[in-house]
C-alpha cells in the first residue's frame, strides 16, 4: 500500500538522514581525534625541547659550578701560600728580633768589659804613676843617702 511507501520511505529517508548525521559525527570526532593527535605530537616535542633545554641549563651550571669550586681551590690554595709565606716572614722577623737582641745584649756586655778594661787601666795607671813616685823617693832617698 501506498501509505506503507511512505512510510517506509520516510523511514529510509530518516535512517540515510540519521546515518549522513552519524557519519558527520563520525568525520567531525575523526577531525577531533586528528587535532588531539597533533596537540599530542606538539606537546611532546616541545617536551622533548624542554628536556633538552633542562639539560643544556643543568649541563651549563654543572659547568658553572665546577669552574666556581676550581677558582676558590685556586684561591684557597694561594691564601694557603699566603698564609704559610707570612708564617715564614714571622718566623724569620723573630728570628732577626732575636738575634738583634742577642747582638744588643753582646755589645752591653762589650761595653761593660771595655769599662772595666778602662778602670782597670785607669786603675793600673795610678798604680804605676804611685810607684813611679815611690821609686822616685827611693832613689832621691839612696842619693841622698849616698851624698
Amino acid at each position: 500500500s501506498r501509505s506503507d511507501i511512505d512510510s517506509l520511505q520516510s523511514l529510509l529517508q530518516q535512517s540515510e538522514a540519521s546515518r549522513a548525521k552519524q557519519e558527520q559525527q563520525l568525520l567531525a570526532a575523526e577531525e577531533e581525534r586528528r587535532s588531539m593527535m597533533r596537540q599530542i605530537e606538539d606537546m611532546r616535542r616541545q617536551q622533548t625541547a624542554l628536556q633538552s633545554q633542562f639539560s643544556r641549563s643543568r649541563q651549563d651550571l654543572l659547568t658553572q659550578l665546577e669552574a666556581r669550586l676550581n677558582s676558590i681551590e685556586q684561591l684557597r690554595s694561594e691564601l694557603d701560600n699566603e698564609a704559610k709565606s707570612h708564617g715564614d716572614t714571622n718566623e724569620k722577623l723573630e728570628a732577626e728580633k732575636r738575634a738583634h737582641k742577642e747582638t744588643q745584649e753582646k755589645m752591653v756586655q762589650g761595653e761593660k768589659q771595655v769599662k772595666q778594661l778602662q778602670d782597670q787601666l785607669a786603675a793600673e795607671g795610678r798604680d804605676k804613676a804611685a810607684l813611679q813616685k815611690q821609686l822616685e823617693a827611693e832613689r832621691k832617698s839612696r842619693l841622698h843617702i849616698l851624698s
